[in-house]
């Protein structure tokens, strides 16, 4: 799995982004932002609450919590991705900067 990320990233610095594209995908990084967001608060509540569930269903436990760490590692992940497109996008006013020409 991780050699298909890098080959991906590898693959998107390669590719010539204009403006309004990128501007697109920072719009896009903002609401996926967001969405993991209210995805893991919801998660956490979950947890949280501790309640077992109808009819002593999906209780809670150790792997429960060890994924909602990963998912706060994503969500960090995210957010630093998406300040850093921001960043990029306004500093550079057009992509050659970000693929290194």
């Amino acid at each position: 799995m991780v050699s298909v990320v890098v080959g991906a990233a590898k693959t998107l610095r390669r590719v010539e982004l204009t403006p309004r594209l990128l501007q697109h995908e920072v719009r896009l990084a903002r609401i996926a932002a967001f969405a993991m967001a209210a995805f893991l608060l919801g998660s956490c509540a979950w947890v949280i609450d501790g309640a077992a569930g109808p009819k002593n269903l999906f209780h809670t436990g150790a792997i429960d919590v060890a994924g909602l760490v990963a998912m706060g590692v994503a969500v960090a992940t995210g957010q630093r991705a998406s300040q850093l497109a921001r960043s990029m996008a306004r500093f550079c006013g057009s992509c050659d900067a970000l693929v290194g020409a």
